[in-house]
């Protein structure tokens, strides 16, 4: 007797990953395309960087999102312009566990409109201010906003989204169209969404899939920025 045979049910389709809350209309989403994120980068920045980068690599997208915040230098706020060496006292790079931080370094920071300026505009701010670096302030998110001319945006406010659309944090860019924060934020074991919009809301842009690290330069480098584009 022949075995009987089977029809094999074709593999289901992939789910899509979800959109954003308050993700703009995908004609207003630039496509930049897919690439491998700068891994120098990504070894220094910090946790939850490499599950951004690789979800931002999965996706083949890139926002003009100037979110710097995960590039090679340090785009820290000005206070650690006062002896931010990148070697540890041991001589150990920033990001390697064996970093010898100073406590003193442990303060609460917030980008403001009318703040100091911070420096490194497009630098990955978590290359020092992080748990095992020598920047003021161990940053949970920040980067930079910029314009479709390529200057920075001062005027620029990020916000992080829940899945729900609910607004966790609020920054405001400073006057090189940084933003960074110490807050404490549920990354990276929560996913958020950001939207950065300039104070008019003449210009946005926004992730169309949600993300699960602060350190948005790691992805956001030069070549991907964050940008913010006419809304129509």
């Amino acid at each position: 007797m022949s075995p009987e045979v089977r029809p094999v049910a074709p593999p289901a389709a992939p789910t899509p990953r979800r959109a954003g809350p308050g993700a703009l209309p995908a004609a207003t989403l630039r496509r930049v395309g897919s690439g491998t994120p700068p891994t120098l980068a990504l070894r220094r920045a910090g946790p939850g960087a490499l599950r951004a980068a690789l979800a931002l690599r999965r996706a083949g997208l890139g926002l003009a999102f100037a979110a710097a915040l995960g590039g090679a230098a340090a785009a820290c706020s000005s206070d650690d312009d006062d002896g931010a060496d990148d070697a540890g006292p041991t001589g150990v790079e920033p990001g390697d566990p064996r970093y010898e931080r100073d406590p003193s370094l442990d303060v609460e920071l917030e980008s403001r409109r009318e703040g100091r300026a911070s420096h490194e505009a497009g630098s990955n701010c978590m290359q020092c201010h992080q748990r095992y670096g020598p920047g003021p302030g161990q940053f949970s998110v920040a980067g930079t906003a910029y314009g479709d001319d390529g200057s920075p945006r001062p005027d620029a406010t990020v916000r992080l989204l829940d899945a729900a659309g609910a607004v966790v944090i609020a920054l405001e860019a400073d006057a090189l169209g940084n933003f960074y924060s110490t807050a404490a934020l549920p990354l990276p074991d929560v996913e958020l969404f950001p939207r950065v919009e300039s104070a008019d809301a003449r210009a946005a842009n926004a992730m169309p899939f949600g993300t699960l690290s602060g350190a948005c330069n790691v992805c956001h480098t030069a070549a991907l920025p964050v940008v913010l584009r006419p809304v129509p």
